[in-house]
């Protein structure tokens, strides 16, 4: 699911000011190429669309996003970490931090981010989506995955110590980097993968190679 078929149910939006996400709720509104800043923490993004804005020093700790779209937008580090996220899209844009730990997702797309870290550290994620995203590192340390599914993209380092895969699916997710190799029990991956993984696989089981 992309913004447009997101919101395409919805009524037409209503256009928004810079300082209507401070703090309250914010309904059917559109904040379009504004400049966003402020605490926005425990804030309620209902059916709203941020659309080529720069979030730079928005704080979106602990806020509810439902039905929300965040397309082309970009920030040096998005602060969105112990958020409630359901039915919400986020697509294009470029993050230097992506800082999501300990969030619940549900049925969330991530299409065509750039991002150099994404931290989704002992986050919930349920029927989430990452489809052809370029990151550094994904960071999925000690998270509970539900049907979760990478898809295209690159990924240049992925840590999944202590994550919880149930109905996982990497194969899209190319080679990456693995950190945390015990973390993928209860995944799919592919055979590329799994030969790529090889030495980090021997090394938890203490399997010693002969070369």
């Amino acid at each position: 699911m992309d913004v447009a078929e997101l919101l395409a149910p919805l009524p037409p939006l209503a256009d928004a000011g810079p300082h209507d996400l401070a703090g309250g709720t914010a309904d059917g509104l559109r904040f379009a190429g504004l400049e966003l800043t402020g605490d926005a923490g425990a804030a309620q993004l209902l059916e709203c669309l941020l659309e080529d804005c720069a979030l730079d020093g928005l704080g979106l700790a602990r806020a509810r996003l439902s039905t929300t779209g965040l397309l082309r937008c970009r920030a040096t580090e998005l602060l969105v970490h112990d958020g409630t996220w359901l039915d919400a899209v986020v697509e294009g844009g470029r993050y230097g931090a992506f800082t999501a730990h300990g969030a619940s997702w549900t049925r969330v797309t991530l299409t065509g981010v750039r991002a150099d870290y994404v931290n989704l550290r002992g986050a919930t994620l349920v029927e989430v989506q990452l489809v052809d995203c370029a990151l550094g590192e994904l960071d999925l340390g000690g998270a509970d995955l539900r049907r979760v599914t990478v898809t295209g993209g690159e990924i240049g380092t992925l840590h999944a110590s202590g994550a919880r895969c149930r109905s996982v699916d990497l194969t899209g997710a190319g080679l990456p980097d693995l950190d945390g190799v015990t973390g993928l029990r209860g995944a799919t991956i592919s055979a590329a993968q799994l030969a790529g993984w090889a030495g980090a696989l021997a090394a938890e089981l203490g399997i010693r190679v002969a070369r």
